[in-house]
């Protein structure tokens, strides 16, 4: 019996050791190597003039084209949407730009039903930052405070790893050993969707409108402090949309957003939530053609 717990533990101890040598290898590869996802660009840049930043979901992501603004404006534009992100996290991604002393101008925050009323789930964005879990306090907190598992993820070696392999496993490392160029270097971080249209129902917007957002307050005030000027801005849907009045009351609970929602051909949506590439050509001349005017 004796012989048998000393093995267990022989076990359990050379495990530890290997867990901890794959997440210090896994986690200093996600430091080190080309930036693949909008944290790890966030993190490499550093002392940069950015005119205009956009922030959202990935109905930023997917809409707005950075070097066709950059044509239009003449000024340095970046697209930081993301997947699933809500107010919290795009406010994360802000703070860190900031505390890498890049000097920002313009942001643009994408608004819609998804992040006002907080209803989607952030854990497409959130994995994204685990790797940087121990090694930046911007993120540590932000986990702290929106990750249930965040001492499983902090102090268990390699258990974000594990069990988010198909988001944070090697194939994602393997990418950014492989790849000279990223979308983002090509694209300024703007994915377009050049895809065969889904044959999807109309989104159901939600019937009521809450009465305020205190992530979006919480933005505002990074924004505030840091003498940024803030536009926020609401993108469209496909003209099968159920509810879409609840725009026109986001637009009378905040007056100063610029409504794009007109944008309603479906010739231009690859989903009903989602413009193809053509779409979002037009939705960001749109855009600054608004900015322009003021």
């Amino acid at each position: 019996m004796k012989n048998f717990i000393t093995k267990i533990l022989a076990l359990f101890i050379f495990l530890l050791v290997i867990s901890i040598i794959l997440d210090f290898f896994y986690s200093s590869l996600y430091r080190m190597l080309k930036p693949q996802t909008k944290p790890q660009w966030a993190l490499s840049m550093t002392n940069q003039d950015i005119d205009n930043l956009f922030l959202g979901s990935s109905r930023t992501e997917n809409h707005i084209n950075a070097n066709l603004f950059e044509e239009l404006s003449g000024e340095s534009a970046f697209n930081f949407g993301q997947p699933t992100a809500g107010f919290e996290e795009n406010k994360l991604l802000l703070e860190i730009l900031l505390a890498n002393e890049n000097k920002i101008k313009n942001v643009y925050l994408q608004i819609d039903h998804l992040n006002y009323e907080n209803t989607e789930d952030k854990k497409i964005a959130r994995v994204q930052y685990y790797p940087f879990i121990r090694s930046n306090s911007l993120i540590n907190t932000y986990l702290s405070e929106n990750e249930d598992e965040y001492y499983l993820y902090k102090y268990l070696p390699f258990y974000k790893y594990l069990f988010n392999d198909a988001r944070l496993g090697i194939r994602g490392i393997l990418i950014s050993i492989v790849k000279n160029k990223n979308a983002f270097e090509e694209n300024k971080g703007y994915y377009s969707i050049d895809a065969k249209p889904k044959a999807t129902m109309g989104k159901i917007l939600p019937p009521t409108i809450r009465s305020s957002s205190k992530g979006l307050e919480k933005f505002k005030e990074v924004c505030e402090k840091n003498e940024i000027k803030l536009t926020l801005f609401l993108t469209p849907v496909c003209s099968m949309a159920k509810n879409k009045i609840y725009f026109s009351k986001l637009v009378k609970k905040i007056p100063s957003i610029l409504d794009l929602s007109y944008i309603q051909s479906d010739s231009l949506f690859y989903n009903c939530g989602h413009l193809n590439s053509k779409g979002a050509e037009l939705l960001t001349s749109e855009l600054y053609n608004q900015v322009s005017k003021e």
